[in-house]
């Protein structure tokens, strides 16, 4: 974690990912999903309107005054306009969704310009399979000896994430971030100079809308 803004791996690699698609300025509509507090509080100011933060607790980001609309990824998607944002965003989410993971991905994609992107990133585990319980009966102890956090429903695994990828309809249109970040620019920024060598936690995927 940075100890100045509070951003971790994933977030600064996504803010990485933005500039160098030259993303992050005016005229630029932006969702972004659990809001990182360096996203909501200082980049949020350089779409100059264009940026929309969202979670389906909006009351967990009170402190920071800023504004944060209500998002229940289970059964608001239908709500957001199609193909309006150029780019939607948001790390370590996906874990927590109570529901069918690949229609949220679809549900959200459909929000998204044609030409827009979406970066994400969760957390993956190496050598397994994807692993999820959508069980209410699950206690917060056991998901988290389960999944690694008591409000966990599953954990994605590097055997099969492609394959969860094709499912969403999102392996055509990837983007290689390794094109555009350098090793030294990753170290620069704290990051694991082999962030983009396997499937991992840290890294953020860039999907682009064909």
């Amino acid at each position: 974690m940075c100890a100045k803004c509070g951003a971790f791996e994933r977030g600064r690699l996504a803010w990485m990912a933005l500039t160098r698609l030259n993303l992050a300025r005016p005229g630029v509509r932006v969702l972004n999903l659990a809001p990182e507090p360096f996203m909501l509080c200082s980049k949020s100011r350089l779409f100059e309107g264009g940026y929309h933060a969202a979670d389906y607790d909006p009351a967990l980001f009170a402190k920071w005054g800023k504004p944060v609309m209500p998002l229940d990824l289970c059964s608001d998607l239908n709500n957001l306009p199609p193909g309006y944002y150029d780019v939607i965003m948001h790390n370590h989410v996906l874990e927590h969704v109570p529901c069918e993971v690949t229609t949220v991905l679809r549900g959200l994609n459909r929000a998204i310009i044609h030409g827009g992107y979406h970066l994400f990133s969760v957390p993956i585990k190496s050598n397994a399979i994807t692993v999820e319980d959508l069980s209410s009966e699950l206690t917060s102890a056991e998901r988290l000896a389960a999944f690694g956090q008591e409000d966990h429903m599953r954990y994605f695994g590097d055997i099969d994430f492609l394959e969860f990828l094709k499912k969403a309809e999102m392996t055509d249109g990837m983007v290689d971030l390794s094109s555009l970040i350098s090793s030294e620019e990753c170290i620069a920024a704290g990051l694991p100079p082999d962030v983009f060598e396997t499937l991992n936690s840290n890294r953020v995927f860039v999907w682009r809308k064909q």
